[in-house]
């Protein structure tokens, strides 16, 4: 009620000498210091914006660049969350990809030299990097665009090989020292760039794992869109690999950049970020389910209920997030009351000794696992989950048990409908 009371004060006296952006922001610090917005404050608030005239977008432009501005470096005492992340990355290249390749590249072949050369750069890769890392200011944001920078550098080796051509590459580099060599020099030039990148954007943590994401799923939405457009050879040649490989890694590329342009001006903390990666790991298993369902084995079939799955639930997942603010801890509990949803539907099929071959069981699957995963998003968040604001109608979930006939026997089912 104090929270109610200072919001209708200040809207009765109109505070004018503010901008109005200004007075929005002050009243909504105000509503969120108890971490909740109830109903009745979320009503005045609504109020204040349509009577001052602000849009959706000027409010989440606003809160965006205030949390911005407070992680530009040299605003405030170093952030280096991060810095462990960072840190661990360069100690695992070090036990991993320099480990070995440096001494395979060197010819090395003396065993003990090799472990102890690999433990030396295990090791090397803390004290190098917390060095490197002193006097740097490092989010987490900043520390996943890092580590995604070395993945891409790393990874570039192949749509090289593949331009070169597979076979050609063999024939110069037939012990793959080149690739080695290639994939250790690549690594900190993605890290370079990547970090030069997250310096000019300035995203946010949430932010930057949604541009991350965004750049894997493109790259995977290339590599399907190009294998269903063509034919795939029995034996792959040359010329189809040179052309879907670099494609599938531009593609890669290019969804970071315009993941990065679509979530620039909207506000997601890391938790929310987590939010839409729980939706593509339920639209993989979607996609799943529904493979054994209909026992598809075309190719083409295959792969277009992927593509439709993953990205279906992806964007329900973000359409949904919209109005939310999850921390990490809130993402954790939806992902294990998703789980939840599936394994009570498992329990009950074990216990009522169900026949869970049968194909209609695939879809109670399917309707398990999204149930908990809506419900324990909607419950644990505290304001109404919409497509969007200002909108009349909220998105509503409705399940009704069904008796399911399977020949000459019969399992329970479920009825599931989602409208928005």
């Amino acid at each position: 009620m104090k929270h109610l009371f200072l919001i209708s004060f200040f809207v009765a006296s109109g505070i004018i000498a503010q901008t109005n952006i200004d007075t929005y922001k002050n009243l909504y610090q105000t509503a969120i210091e108890d971490s909740v917005i109830t109903e009745n404050e979320q009503v005045l608030l609504d109020a204040l914006q349509s009577s001052l005239g602000l849009t959706d977008a000027d409010i989440q432009l606003s809160l965006q660049r205030e949390v911005i501005i407070e992680t530009k470096p040299g605003s405030k005492a170093l952030s280096q969350e991060g810095r462990w992340w960072i840190i661990y990355q360069n100690m695992a290249l070090g036990n991993g990809l320099y480990g070995f390749g440096v001494p395979y590249v060197l010819g090395i072949e003396d065993r003990k030299v090799i472990m102890g050369t690999q433990l030396l750069l295990f090791a090397g890769g803390f004290y190098t990097t917390w060095m490197y890392t002193k006097e740097m200011d490092i989010s987490y944001g900043r520390a996943y665009s890092q580590n995604f920078g070395a993945s891409l550098g790393i990874v570039s080796v192949f749509p090289l090989m593949a331009l070169v051509g597979f076979d050609n590459w063999e024939q110069f580099d037939p012990d793959e020292k080149a690739m080695f060599t290639y994939m250790m020099t690549a690594a900190p030039i993605g890290i370079y760039y990547m970090d030069k990148l997250y310096q000019k954007w300035q995203p946010t943590d949430g932010q930057t794992s949604m541009i991350i994401g965004g750049s894997i799923l493109s790259g995977f939405n290339t590599w399907i869109g190009y294998t269903l457009i063509t034919d795939i050879p029995d034996d792959p040649s040359d010329t189809w690999i040179r052309i879907g490989l670099p494609l599938a890694y531009s593609g890669a590329l290019a969804g970071g950049y315009y993941t990065h342009r679509f979530v620039k001006n909207k506000s997601y903390t890391k938790g929310d970020a987590s939010f839409v990666g729980i939706g593509t790991v339920l639209g993989f298993f979607t996609w799943i389910e529904l493979a054994a369902m209909f026992e598809l084995e075309e190719y083409r079939e295959m792969m277009l209920t992927g593509l439709i799955s993953i990205n279906g639930y992806t964007y329900i997942a973000d359409e949904m997030v919209q109005d939310m603010e999850l921390t990490v801890g809130d993402a954790g509990v939806i992902a294990l009351g998703t789980t939840a949803g599936y394994l009570t539907w498992l329990g009950i099929a074990l216990i009522a000794d169900l026949d869970y071959e049968v194909k209609g069981a695939r879809i109670v699957d399917i309707a398990s696992a999204t149930a908990g995963f809506y419900l324990t998003s909607k419950a644990i968040t505290k304001r109404k989950i919409k497509f969007g604001k200002n909108t009349s109608s909220d998105m509503k979930l409705s399940m009704q048990p069904i008796i399911m006939s399977n020949s000459k026997s019969y399992i329970p089912g479920m009825n599931f409908t989602l409208s928005f």
